[in-house]
C-alpha cells in the first residue's frame, strides 16, 4: 500500500524494533461527535485517510518545528532549530530555523535559507518561498520578520520589506501575498496585523485595511478566491467579529456571515478548496478542532481534545488536526483525522510521544507533513518533523451531477425564490452556485435560494451549478426563465386615511372621492413608537385607500399581499373583499370590534395571503383596508401593507412521465438489496427516479437501477419507484416489491489493546471495542474456562481471588446477531498483600464537574452516578501553568465557587485498616468525604456547605504548593470498592487560579 516504506518501517507493526526508538505502535480509538452534523449537503463516500500511520524514517531537526509547507515532492519546514540530522544519526548539517526535505524519501535538500530566530510562516508558489517570523537576518543579510528566497537553493530574492512586529501567517491569493501577525506598520504604511503585499517587491497596498485589533495567527485562501483569517482579534474588517473572519481581498473589509461559537482564539485555520468550509484550531479552554459552513456561519461539528488544538489541514474530504496532551484520556494521541462532512474520526491514529505534540500540519497528494515538539512518532525516532507517505490516491477530479428541476417557489417585487433537486457526487456536494443571465449572483449549501437583487418586471434566465469540496463544478442546470414580479405597493408607501366612522360601504368603491381624507406614510398607528404617521386614539375603526396601475394590455396572473394589523382587518381590491382577519363573519360595521387583542411580537408580524387574479383590472386599481380595534380604549394600533403582482405568468408542464415498469428486487447480502426497472418516458424529459423503502424516499437516481446498503439483517423491506420529469411532475408508482436481507453470520473481530491490572484479591481487564460489520452486543469474560460475567462496556473486574496466584482471563466479543469473535487471552499474577499501600497517587484519574452547578449533598454518596462528568488526572486547576488537567472554571470575572471531584478506590479488608493518611493540595478551601461521610475540612466555615460557600481565606504564593498531610477517620471504609469525594471552594469569584491534587495511603 505504501511502497518501499511499508517494507522498511511498517514491519514494526508486527514486532520489529526501530534502531533508535523501539517498537512501532498503532492506535485505533474512534469517537464520533454527533452534536452538530452538516445539513443540506449530500453525504456520500469521502476519500478517507490516504496516508500511512507510520512516518518515513528520514532527516529530522534538533528543535521544534512550528510550520510545514508541502509543495510537490518538497516539504519546507520552519521553527526553532539549528541542525538537521540523517535517519541513521551519523550526518548532521547546519540549518538555522528553515530547511527543506524530500517528501518521497525523507532526505535533506540543498535548500539553505538560514534565519537567525524563529520562523512561524511559510508560503510558496514553487519558484519562490516566502517565510515569516520574528527574525531580522536571513542568509547573513538584514530581513525584518519577512523574506523571500529562491525555492530550490534558498538564495535571497530582491523582496525586502520590514515589519514592526512578527509575521505569523502567509497566504497567496489572486496574485497577492497576504500576511498576518502582530505588526502595525510595513515600510511606513499602516497595516493593522493583516496586509496585502506585492509578492515580488513586498510593498503593501495602502487601500487594504483590515484593522484587526489584536494578533492574527493564520490566513487561508480558497481556490475560488476567498480570504479567511484567524487569531486573537475581536474586531476586524470594520466588523465586531472575534477570532475568525472572511475579508474582501481587495479592501480588507469584512464579508460573508459572522461565525457562531466564537468564544476562544484560533491558532491555525484552513479552508476547503471550494470555500464552503472553514476549519480552525481553537485554543484556550475550548481545546477544539471545529468546522463551519461559510455560507451561513454555522458551526457544523467539532472535536474536543485534552489540550490546545494547534494545527489543522484539509485534504480530499478529511481534516487533519494536531494538538497537545492527548484525546479522550489517551496521551499517545496528538494527531487525528475527521470526515469534514460528518466530523466522524477516520482510521488514522499515529502515536506521538511528547506532551506538546503537533504545532503544524500540511496535507497534499504527495504526502502528509507535521511539525511540533516530539521525538518519536508511531515508534519511529524523528524529532520535530514527520512525513507520512501517501498511498498514491489522486485528487478528486469528478464533478457533481447537474442540478435538476430548477423551479420558482415564489416572487416578491424583484425578489425571486428558487428551488431545485439535489445533485449527487462521488464524494459529497458542498454547495450550489446560482447564475442570472450567466452572471454569478449567490451561493448556498441549501437547495433553495432567494435572489433579492433582480429588477422588477424583467425576464431572466437562471441556472444552477453544484460544487464539491474539491471545487469541481457540475455543468449548468437547464435554464429556468422567470419574469420577476412587480411591487405594486411597498411597505412605507403613502396612503389616504380617515378615522371618522364610514356608515356607507361606498368608501371602498373604486370611484369613491377620498380627496378630503388625510395623507400619510406607513407605518400608521400610535402607542408603539415605530409609527411614521400617528393616528388619533380612542377610535374603533380606521380606514385606508391607495391606488396603483396595471399597464394597459396586461393582466395580473398572480398576486400576494402582506399585512401588519393590530387588531383586526378587512382588505378589499376594487371593492371586492380579498382578506378578513380577526373579525367576525357577516356585515362589518364602523363599531365592529376585533375578535381578540393582538399584542407583543404578533403586532409586528406580517400576515401573508395570496390574492385571486380576477379582482384586478387593466388600468387604475384601488386597495381599501379597514383596521378594527378590540377596544376603543386600546393603548396602540398598527397598519402597513405590501402588494406584489405578476404580469407575465408561466407555461406550466403538468404532464407526468409514464410509470416505471419491469421493477424487480433481489437480495445481495445481509445488508444490501439491488433493484432495477425499465426507463419511463415523458413529453419533455425524465429527470430521474425516486426510490422508496417502506414508503420513505431514500434516493433520487438518474440510472434505472439502485443498490440499497446498510440494511438490517433478516429484515423484510418494501420497495417502489416513481419517475420525475424536468418540471417536477411525478409518475404513478411502479409495482411494489419486497425483499428480505440474509442473516448476519460474520463474527466480530477480537477486542483491541487488552490490558489487565491486579490487586491481591482482584484482576481488572480492559480493552477497546471490537469491530463488527453491524454492531457489538456484549463481551464474555472467562477465567480458566469458567464464565465470570458479561458486559456491554469495555472493562470488567474479577473479585474474590487469592493473593500471589497466577490466573488466566479471556475476553471475546458477541455481535448483535449472536456471532462470537475470537478470544483474547491474558495471564496475570495477583500481588501479595502489603502492609501499606497507596490506592490514590498524585497522578490519579478523577471524574469532575466544573459547570457551576449546586449538587447539594447527595453527590458524596458511593451510589451517586457521575457518568456524565469529565475525566482527568491530577494536578487539576487553572491559572498556574502546572496543571495536568485544566478545568473550565467559568468566566474570568464570574468564576465558579465550587468544583466537585470523585474517584473510586479498592480496600481489600476494611477491618484490617489501622490508619488512613491523606495528602491534600488545595487552593483555596476543601472538604473530603469517604462513602458520603465527611473525614476532613480545611479553610471553610463549620456547618452545612453548598456551592456558594466561600473559602475563609485566599491561598497564594508558596502556600499554593504546600501539601496538607493528615490522618483521617477510616470508619466509613468498606471491603472492596470505596468512593472518595472532594469539593474545592474559591475565596472569591474573580480568583486568578485554582488547584487540586490528593494522595491516599492505607495502613493495615
Amino acid at each position: 500500500m505504501f511502497g518501499r516504506w511499508e517494507r522498511r518501517v511498517c514491519g514494526a507493526w508486527v514486532g520489529a524494533l526501530d534502531a533508535r526508538s523501539g517498537a512501532v505502535k498503532r492506535l485505533g480509538i474512534v469517537m464520533l461527535l454527533t452534536a452538530a452534523l452538516l445539513v443540506n449537503v449530500a453525504p456520500s463516500a469521502l476519500a478517507g485517510v490516504i496516508y500511512s500511520e507510520v512516518p518515513i524514517d528520514g532527516w529530522d531537526t534538533n528543535g521544534r518545528v512550528l510550520v510545514v509547507k508541502v509543495h510537490g515532492d518538497t516539504v519546507y519546514l520552519g521553527g526553532e532549530f539549528t541542525e538537521v540530522r540523517s535517519a541513521d544519526g551519523n550526518t548532521v548539517l547546519p540549518r538555522s530555523n528553515v530547511a527543506a526535505i524530500d517528501i518521497t524519501n525523507g532526505d535533506i535538500l540543498p535548500f539553505v535559507a538560514d534565519a537567525n530566530t524563529s520562523v512561524k510562516a511559510i508560503e510558496t508558489d514553487g519558484s519562490t518561498v516566502w517565510i515569516g517570523g520574528t527574525f531580522n537576518n536571513v542568509n547573513g543579510e538584514h530581513r525584518s520578520n519577512l523574506a523571500a528566497v529562491e525555492a530550490t537553493s534558498g538564495a535571497l530574492k530582491s523582496f525586502d520589506v520590514s515589519t514592526n512586529g512578527s509575521v505569523q501567517g502567509l497566504a497567496l491569493l489572486g496574485g497577492r501575498l497576504y500576511a498576518g501577525g502582530y505588526f502595525t506598520n510595513i515600510e511606513g504604511v499602516a497595516q493593522q496585523r493583516v496586509a496585502s503585499l506585492d509578492p515580488v517587491t513586498g510593498l503593501p497596498d495602502a487601500q487594504f485595511q483590515a484593522n484587526a485589533d489584536a494578533g492574527v495567527r493564520d490566513l487561508a485562501a480558497s481556490a475560488d478566491g476567498r480570504l479567511f483569517v484567524g487569531g486573537f482579534f475581536t474586531t476586524i474588517g470594520n466588523q465586531p467579529w472575534a477570532y475568525l473572519a472572511e475579508l474582501d481581498p481587495a479592501t480588507g473589509g469584512g464579508v460573508g456571515p459572522g461565525y457562531t461559537y466564537m468564544i476562544a482564539p484560533m491558532l491555525d485555520i484552513d479552508v476547503s478548496p471550494d470555500g464552503a468550509f472553514v476549519f480552525a484550531a481553537v485554543a484556550g479552554f475550548q481545546n477544539r478542532a471545529s468546522a463551519w459552513n461559510t455560507f451561513d456561519g454555522e458551526r457544523r461539528w467539532y472535536h474536543r481534545v485534552m489540550g490546545d488544538t494547534q494545527a489543522v489541514s484539509y485534504y480530499e474530504g478529511v481534516l487533519y488536526f494536531g494538538f497537545h496532551e492527548g484525546f479522550e484520556g489517551d496521551e499517545t494521541l496528538r494527531l487525528l483525522a475527521a470526515d469534514v462532512v460528518t466530523g466522524e474520526l477516520q482510521d488514522f491514529y499515529p502515536s506521538i510521544n511528547s506532551f506538546y505534540g503537533v504545532w503544524a500540519i500540511d496535507a497534499e497528494s504527495s504526502g502528509l507533513a507535521i511539525g511540533g515538539e516530539f521525538s518519536v512518532v508511531s515508534g519511529v525516532a524523528t524529532r520535530g518533523v514527520a512525513v507520512f507517505e501517501s498511498d498514491g490516491t489522486q485528487p478528486d477530479m469528478t464533478s457533481p451531477s447537474k442540478p435538476r428541476n430548477v423551479r420558482m417557489l415564489g416572487a416578491s417585487g424583484g425578489a425571486v425564490q428558487l428551488e431545485w433537486d439535489a445533485s449527487t457526487d462521488n464524494r459529497a456536494v458542498s454547495h450550489y452556485r446560482i447564475y442570472r443571465e450567466g452572471e454569478l449572483v449567490g451561493a448556498t449549501a441549501e437547495t433553495q435560494f432567494a435572489d433579492s437583487t433582480a429588477a422588477e418586471g424583467v425576464e431572466y434566465d437562471y441556472t444552477v451549478r453544484a460544487s464539491d469540496l474539491a471545487g469541481n463544478l457540475s455543468s449548468h442546470s437547464n435554464p429556468l426563465t422567470v419574469r420577476t414580479w412587480i411591487s405594486a405597493i411597498d411597505a412605507g408607501d403613502t396612503w389616504r386615511h380617515e378615522d371618522s366612522p364610514q356608515i356607507s360601504a361606498e368608501w371602498r368603491l373604486d370611484d369613491f372621492d377620498d380627496a378630503s381624507w388625510s395623507v400619510g406614510s406607513a407605518q400608521f398607528g400610535f402607542g408603539d413608537g415605530d409609527e411614521v404617521t400617528l393616528l388619533q386614539s380612542g377610535r374603533t375603526t380606521y380606514y385606508f385607500r391607495k391606488t396603483f396601475t396595471v399597464p394597459a394590455g396586461q393582466v395580473v396572473v398572480d398576486a400576494n399581499l402582506r399585512l401588519v394589523r393590530d387588531d383586526g382587518a378587512v382588505v378589499y381590491v376594487n371593492g371586492v373583499e380579498v382578506l378578513r382577519d380577526n373579525l367576525p363573519s357577516g356585515e362589518i360595521e364602523p363599531d365592529t370590534r376585533a375578535l381578540t387583542t393582538i399584542s407583543g411580537d404578533a403586532e409586528r408580524q406580517w400576515l401573508l395571503s395570496a390574492v385571486a387574479n380576477d379582482v384586478f383590472v387593466s388600468g387604475t386599481n384601488v386597495v381599501e383596508v379597514e383596521i378594527h380595534q378590540k377596544s376603543p380604549g386600546s393603548s396602540d394600533v398598527s397598519f402597513d401593507f405590501t402588494l406584489d403582482i405578476d404580469l407575465a405568468g408561466e407555461v406550466i408542464d403538468d404532464e407526468p412521465p409514464t410509470k416505471p415498469t419491469g421493477f424487480s428486487v433481489d437480495t445481495r447480502t445481509s445488508r444490501r438489496v439491488h433493484m432495477d426497472w425499465n426507463a419511463s418516458s415523458d413529453n419533455e424529459a425524465v429527470a430521474g427516479y425516486r426510490v422508496y423503502r417502506d414508503d420513505v424516499e431514500i434516493a433520487f437516481v438518474q440510472a434505472t437501477e439502485y443498490l440499497d446498503i446498510d440494511l438490517v439483517p433478516e429484515t423484510e423491506y418494501v420497495y417502489r419507484v416513481y419517475a420525475v420529469d424536468e418540471s417536477g411532475n411525478v409518475s404513478d408508482s411502479s409495482a411494489v416489491r419486497t425483499a428480505t436481507t440474509y442473516a448476519d453470520t460474520a463474527p466480530p473481530k477480537k477486542p483491541r489493546q487488552v490490558s489487565t491490572t491486579a490487586t491481591p484479591n482482584s484482576i481488572a481487564i480492559s480493552w477497546n471495542h471490537a469491530r463488527d460489520n453491524y454492531g457489538i452486543s456484549h463481551y464474555i469474560i472467562k477465567s480458566h474456562g469458567q464464565l465470570m460475567g458479561t458486559t456491554s462496556g469495555t472493562s470488567f473486574t474479577i473479585d474474590g481471588l487469592e493473593p500471589e496466584t497466577n490466573y488466566h482471563v479471556s475476553v471475546r466479543a458477541v455481535d448483535l446477531y449472536g456471532n462470537r469473535g475470537p478470544r483474547v487471552n491474558r495471564w496475570r499474577t495477583t500481588p501479595p498483600v502489603t502492609t501499606s499501600y497507596q490506592p490514590i497517587d498524585a497522578g490519579h484519574q478523577w471524574r469532575y464537574l466544573d459547570d457551576g452547578a449546586n449538587l447539594g449533598s447527595a453527590w458524596t454518596a458511593a451510589s451517586f452516578s457521575d457518568d456524565g462528568w469529565e475525566t482527568g488526572v491530577g494536578e487539576f486547576g487553572y491559572g498556574d501553568g502546572d496543571e495536568n488537567t485544566v478545568i473550565e472554571g467559568g468566566p474570568s470575572q464570574d468564576r465558579h465557587i465550587t468544583t466537585y471531584f470523585r474517584s473510586d478506590f479498592q480496600v481489600p479488608n476494611a477491618s484490617a485498616v489501622t490508619s488512613l493518611e491523606l495528602g491534600l493540595l488545595r487552593d483555596d478551601g476543601a472538604v473530603v468525604y469517604i462513602n458520603g461521610v465527611e473525614v476532613f475540612r480545611d479553610n471553610l466555615p463549620a456547618g452545612p456547605i453548598d456551592a456558594a460557600t466561600l473559602a475563609l481565606t485566599g491561598i497564594s504564593g508558596p502556600a499554593e504548593d504546600d501539601w496538607l498531610i493528615a490522618d483521617i477517620p477510616f470508619g466509613a471504609l468498606v471491603d472492596g470498592e470505596n468512593v472518595i469525594a472532594v469539593e474545592i471552594h474559591q475565596q472569591h469569584r474573580t480568583s486568578s487560579d485554582v488547584s487540586f491534587n490528593l494522595t491516599l495511603r492505607v495502613n493495615p
